[in-house]
């Protein structure tokens, strides 16, 4: 069985003070929706909470943030640009004995 993706919920304030994050984070508290998260964390710097969640209570809690305070929604969905060398390795592997098998044969 495959592992389900995890997505992370970024919220990020650009103010001197911390005074809406912590209300948002009561309010995410108190509709239940931190029980969903996989894992909860400040980000650098203090400037806002990251969301480990999966993708189906990630649009849950979007949902829940942006009806309790105003909010950007930006989406970014990176694609994995590098090959994976392991794999890549493994069939060079198996190509090579094909190889040597066709030699022998």
């Amino acid at each position: 069985m495959a592992a389900a993706a995890v997505r992370c919920l970024m919220v990020r304030q650009r103010t001197s003070h911390c005074r809406t994050l912590l209300n948002l984070e009561q309010q995410v508290v108190t509709h239940g929706a931190a029980g969903d998260a996989l894992r909860v964390g400040a980000a650098r710097g203090g400037g806002g909470l990251d969301f480990f969640v999966s993708r189906s209570h990630a649009a849950r809690l979007v949902d829940l943030v942006t009806s309790l305070s105003p909010a950007r929604v930006v989406t970014a969905e990176l694609y994995p640009v590098c090959r994976d060398r392991e794999k890549e390795e493994e069939l060079n592997g198996e190509r090579e004995e094909e190889e040597e098998q066709r030699k022998r044969d």
